[in-house]
């Protein structure tokens, strides 16, 4: 492929996958020697932004047209419209013959780089850690951003799963001698009531983004704000549910539900706010 061959990568969502498709997007653009144009669907509108600030994507289309059939492996279908013009199109939506049973058996940057293997014969080199996002405008901020909801987590816990959870973090926040200030969504700020933080909805994933790069660390679920804490190799503290999603590369930590929250303060304040 020519220095001037124009690439598509499409996929349509959800927000937290779109993320983490982003190593792989990076390496092709760097084996290709050009930035790449990123389709994605409304589902995924938040992110644009963001996406068009990274040197490895020329732009990011946005597909009105797509409809969701289901959200079982992210959004379905996982091909999207192809736009005239481009040399190379690589749709990299799950598809269940390649991901329905090892999803979760592997981490999901890979799932990526599998799928751009096995699909369209490309070889790149496997994600090695570093940051995958940049952001400017990020002014350091001492305080602790906090973003405990996430839809498929929400989802897929049982009720007393979500009870230790909340308890948790209950506890946790009570040891803390940082400001501590919720992220959210506009549909989930309820969901912030009960542990009696200030809570920001951001404009968009690129003023997410650039308030965790700023943030001293961020403390969440395996949600689109975790992805972007591992993209931009924040500080951060992500409770382990899903096997596919845990921190890549440097300053990050996971708990479980049996964790000793004393025992994970003890650990943030000796590795990050010492």
């Amino acid at each position: 492929m020519t220095a001037s061959a124009r690439t598509l990568v499409t996929f349509p969502g959800k927000l937290g996958d779109l993320i983490y498709t982003l190593p792989a997007v990076m390496s092709l653009a760097r084996q290709n020697n050009s930035p790449i144009t990123y389709l994605t669907s409304t589902y995924c509108q938040a992110a644009q932004p963001l996406l068009e600030k990274q040197s490895y994507i020329d732009t990011c289309l946005i597909d009105y047209d797509y409809r969701l059939e289901h959200t079982h492996y992210g959004c379905q279908p996982y091909t999207m419209s192809e736009p005239a013009g481009f040399d190379q199109v690589y749709h990299l939506g799950f598809r269940s013959d390649l991901t329905g049973s090892h999803i979760l058996r592997q981490p999901l940057i890979a799932t990526f780089f599998q799928i751009l293997k096995a699909v369209y014969d490309v070889t790149l080199p496997a994600y090695d850690g570093a940051p995958y996002l940049a952001v400017d405008g990020a002014e350091p901020d001492d305080v602790i951003l906090f973003q405990g909801h996430g839809h498929t987590l929400m989802d897929l816990m049982d009720n007393d799963s979500r009870e230790r959870l909340f308890r948790f973090w209950q506890e946790l926040f009570r040891t803390m001698d940082y400001k501590v200030l919720a992220v959210s969504g506009p549909g989930e700020t309820g969901f912030y009531d009960r542990f009696d933080l200030p809570v920001h909805c951001p404009a968009d994933m690129l003023e997410t983004a650039r308030m965790i790069k700023s943030a001293r660390l961020f403390i969440g679920v395996q949600s689109a704000a975790a992805a972007l804490a591992d993209g931009l190799k924040t500080p951060r503290l992500i409770f382990s549910w899903f096997g596919n999603a845990m921190p890549t590369g440097p300053h990050g930590l996971t708990f479980s539900l049996d964790a000793d929250p004393a025992e994970v303060a003890d650990a943030i304040k000796q590795r990050y706010l010492a």
